[in-house]
């Protein structure tokens, strides 16, 4: 019996508009209403930009848990307590802009509540909607030199070498942080020892459950550990690598993939997890 529902957002519970889709969106509270699920988001996203999103799928009203920044952050709503852990050290963050620099690629960054991002002058681009936002043209680097929760690149459309471009990162940084290419449009980087597998572990240890109360799903290399750890479902759209470590197949985030799994396995009733 599924106990813990957690859901990956960016490809996952969000369609490729970036939208939770109102079946979707239904399932998830249904979930949490009728079986008594605790629901965990987690993302590589920060708790604060996530706010808003919590109140559309009832994470407050049904004491859920927010998994922030890849497991840098965990939010629980029933005692409204944010832990935060370690952040990415500035000197790593200045490899990713050198990179960036290198490579024309965009920058997107964040502390706390402050949003970044960087954009170059030429190249093709995956937001060219998007102007450099505290971005100093005089140092070639952020406004806020410190460290940081939140880096990453975006690789545009027409790119197909987001695997190569974390090698070189990952090589440059060497064990300093983590490089995850989250799809094939972009990349992140992750404290050295930091994991979303990590808050599933709180959140399991908290609310005494097993791991086969547990179950997952996503679709990115920032989910791998919580697929390879807990009863995990993939996205169709999921990395080759995510689809091999889990345990079965839904749709795509574009076919409501996340309302198909909740319908069949837990408003179901299905026990095989």
């Amino acid at each position: 019996m599924v106990r813990l529902l957690v859901l990956d957002l960016d490809g996952t519970l969000f369609n490729s508009s970036a939208q939770i889709s109102e079946r979707n969106r239904m399932a998830v509270l249904a979930a949490q209403r009728q079986k008594q699920v605790r629901v965990a988001v987690a993302s590589g996203r920060s708790f604060f930009i996530l706010k808003e999103l919590c109140d559309t799928i009832g994470l407050e009203r049904y004491q859920g848990f927010v998994i922030g920044n890849n497991g840098q952050d965990l939010y629980d709503f029933s005692t409204k307590t944010l832990t935060k852990g370690a952040k990415i050290p500035l000197a790593v963050c200045r490899q990713v802009m050198k990179l960036a620099q290198e490579e024309q690629l965009e920058v997107f960054a964040h502390n706390n509540q402050i949003s970044m991002f960087y954009s170059p002058t030429g190249g093709s681009k995956y937001h060219p909607e998007k102007e450099s936002r505290r971005y100093n043209e005089m140092t070639g680097y952020f406004e806020m030199e410190e460290d940081l929760d939140k880096i990453g690149l975006f690789i545009s459309t027409e790119r197909k070498d987001a695997e190569q471009l974390k090698d070189r990162l990952q090589k440059r940084i060497q064990e300093a942080a983590q490089v995850m290419v989250v799809n094939a449009n972009c990349i992140e980087l992750v404290p050295k020892g930091m994991d979303k597998v990590l808050g599933v572990d709180h959140i399991c240890e908290r609310l005494g459950l097993e791991k086969q109360e547990v179950l997952v799903m996503g679709d990115g290399q920032n989910d791998l550990k919580m697929a390879q750890k807990y009863p995990f479902v993939a996205m169709a759209n999921a990395l080759p690598s995510v689809q091999k470590a889990a345990m079965r197949m839904t749709l795509s985030n574009d076919e409501d993939g996340v309302a198909y799994e909740i319908e069949r396995t837990i408003l179901g009733g299905r026990e095989d997890v």
